[in-house]
């Protein structure tokens, strides 16, 4: 198995920033961190990525290194994922081929024209920003909410419809398909179709510079993404419910279809702050346009009317930051007003019945629901909860 691991690994020359890493490091590293950390020393990313290659060149995965649960079945599912892009690799003929590139460059240089799939301004703003001039990119953003939300035109509308197609190309090809996440039923990962490369490419051209002038904590340095496509109609997926992203920056690009009716963002407060459930504004999709927030910003996608609307989204990680982060302490902040109705989630909120009906569509989706934490949910709920609780004392 730890062969096929090996296959189509492509780590970044000298002087690369690129996430070309495959998600086996992620999934296993934080076992072979503590592992490492018992030995004494730095543990750094690089020593992780060497410890677990070596085991892999011995036929030695980490699971036979460490007695963590689940790191068998970890091990698995990373090894069927790399089977499946390398299979998408050498079996699936795309309609246009600069968009599975074999390997990553520091600025896609030779690989990607970025003129077509940029729109001009942007293109200009980066190179602006390369060389040290905040103003036509700051120029170019619309601050959607103060300091947390912001959007800006990103690809052109051919590009649009070139990733576009290319997406429904492989979707009709036969080819195996892994769904976004557990809630969408249609879309891509399109990392697991061959396209890694190219995403990691527009990671580092585009979300980098742009997340570290905007959100310089967590956009400082990223290094790894998980990109895909999602898709709602009518007949499909309508909608997304309320929830926040695994990724530290999210962008969320618009590719089509022209037509679509509603099916915009619904934007709440951040996560474990007093207002993390309260409405704060909605967004509406524009083709080519691209939203830009942090991951624990809680939103979800209201139902689509009509037509059809497909969007890649790009969770952008960093590991130095969530390093950083893991080892703060932060408090979840109580309520301070009740929920907005717009703002709950059936998948994430105990509460979610005080406030909504429950239908049989949404109820098995609510049985891992664990928000707000314990003591600190609006008073109104408390409340309720405390009196139920003595309700069942009494009886």
């Amino acid at each position: 198995m730890a062969v096929d691991l090996l296959f189509g690994l492509h780590f970044p020359s000298h002087g690369e920033r690129g996430p070309c890493v495959p998600d086996i490091f992620d999934i296993l590293g934080a076992s072979t961190r503590r592992r490492l950390a018992k030995k004494g020393g730095a543990v750094s990313r690089l020593r992780v990525v060497l410890d677990m290659l070596v085991g892999i060149l011995w036929d030695q995965p980490p699971i036979r290194l460490d007695d963590s649960a689940g790191a068998e079945v970890a091990w698995d599912r990373a090894v069927r994922s790399q089977r499946e892009r390398n299979r998408a690799e050498s079996e699936y003929q795309p309609i246009t081929p600069s968009l599975f590139p074999k390997e990553c460059s520091l600025d896609g240089t030779g690989v990607v024209n970025w003129s077509d799939v940029l729109v001009p301004e942007l293109h200009h703003a980066l190179a602006a920003l390369k060389a040290g001039d905040q103003a036509p990119m700051r120029a170019m953003m619309t601050e959607e909410l103060p300091q947390l939300v912001y959007s800006f035109p990103m690809f052109s509308h051919s590009f649009c419809e070139t990733l576009l197609g290319e997406a429904e190309h492989y979707e009709a090809s036969g080819m195996r398909i892994q769904r976004p996440n557990s809630m969408n039923n249609y879309g891509l990962i399109l990392n697991q179709v061959g396209m890694e490369h190219w995403m990691s490419m527009l990671q580092l051209v585009v979300a980098q510079p742009i997340s570290n002038l905007i959100f310089p904590d967590e956009g400082e340095f990223l290094d790894s993404h998980h990109s895909f496509t999602v898709r709602y109609m009518v007949g499909e997926d309508l909608g997304l419910d309320m929830h926040t992203d695994d990724s530290d920056v999210t962008f969320n690009v618009c590719l089509g279809k022209p037509g679509f009716t509603a099916a915009g963002l619904t934007f709440c407060g951040v996560m474990a702050k007093q207002d993390h459930r309260v409405f704060k504004f909605k967004y509406a999709h524009q083709i080519g346009r691209c939203v830009m927030h942090l991951g624990r910003q809680r939103h979800g996608a209201d139902d689509i009317s009509d037509g059809c609307r497909v969007n890649l989204i790009i969770w952008n990680r960093g590991s130095a930051f969530r390093q950083r982060r893991a080892k703060q302490t932060h408090e979840y902040e109580a309520e301070s007003a009740p929920p907005s109705e717009a703002c709950l989630s059936f998948t994430h909120d105990i509460d979610y019945a005080e406030y909504k009906a429950v239908t049989s569509k949404i109820k098995g989706h609510m049985t891992r629901a664990w928000c707000p934490p314990a003591g600190k949910a609006h008073t109104s709920f408390a409340s309720s909860a405390i009196d139920e609780e003595k309700e069942r004392g009494a009886s």
